[in-house]
This record gives C-alpha cells, structure tokens and sequence, in this order.
C-alpha cells in the first residue's frame, strides 16, 4: 500500500476445475508507504528474504507521513507459515511537522539520520566482507546499512 498503511502478499490457488484465484494476506501494517522492495539473501542460508519500509514523505498528505521512518527485513518461515520481521532501522516520527502538508520537508522535520527505503534500495557488498550491506536514499538523505553477519578480522599491532 504504497499511498496507505500496510504490506501485503497475494497467495495463488486453484480450484478443483483449474480456476486461479489470489486472496491478499497481510504481512505487516504498521506502517505506511511502502515503496520498494529487494529480495537478496541476507542472513547466507541460500534463501531469500526481502528488505523495505517506509518512503519518508512519499506525498505528505498521505496517511502516516509523519509517523517513524523504517527499514526491516522480512523472512518467511516456512514451518511456521508466517513472515517473521527483523528491525535494520526505526526513526522518531516527526511530531511537529506543519499541518498543511505542503509546508513539510523531509530534512527540516524528521532528525536527522531519519533513513526511509526512497524508491530504489540497493543491496551489495560495499565494504567487500561477503555479506549484502543496504543502501537506502530517500528525501532524507543517503544511508548505508553495514550488515555485521560476517565480522571481520582485526589486525593487531
């Protein structure tokens, strides 16, 4: 719901004559406008999980603008049939922000390092560990998210 509250999938069935049909099922609504998606293996167990969140200010106007920026991973559990959530990052919401949703900007009324997904999350091994990092823009500026799966080696003196 990129202009409301919620993320949701759509499971495939089949009927007994062949007939498709999708019932939407939730996998999170406690925020809104989500915008991007990017599925990667984030944890290295060979299976795919998707990272998201919010879009800060995707249009000011839209129910939840205000509310924390955030950035999860979500990860189906097959055995459990449901999708299990991991917090990369939560904000503070932006409490004062001007009524009239065409006074608002992004970097006056969120604090700053208020990191949202943008429209275009990237996913890659920026400082070349092994493990996918995040990259996540938005109106709020420009974030990378260090995945610490792998640590690294140190080096003494």
């Amino acid at each position: 719901m990129g202009h409301d509250f919620g993320l949701h999938w759509l499971q495939q069935s089949t009927d007994a004559t062949g007939k498709r049909s999708w019932t939407k099922a939730d996998i999170d609504t406690s925020f809104s406008q989500v915008h991007h998606l990017q599925l990667a293996d984030f944890d290295g167990d060979g299976e795919l999980e998707f990272v998201t969140g919010k879009r800060v200010y995707a249009h000011a106007s839209e129910p939840g603008a205000t509310d924390k920026p955030c950035l999860y991973i979500f990860k189906f559990d097959r055995q459990a049939a449901k999708w299990l959530k991991q917090v990369v990052f939560e904000g503070e919401p932006a409490p004062y922000a001007p009524l009239n949703p065409e006074e608002r900007d992004a970097m006056k009324d969120f604090r700053p390092g208020s990191a949202g997904t943008g429209l275009l999350v990237a996913v890659r091994d920026l400082d070349q560990d092994g493990d996918l990092d995040i990259v996540a823009p938005g109106k709020s500026g420009l974030y990378w998210f260090e995945n610490l799966r792998i640590s690294k080696p140190t080096t003494s003196d």
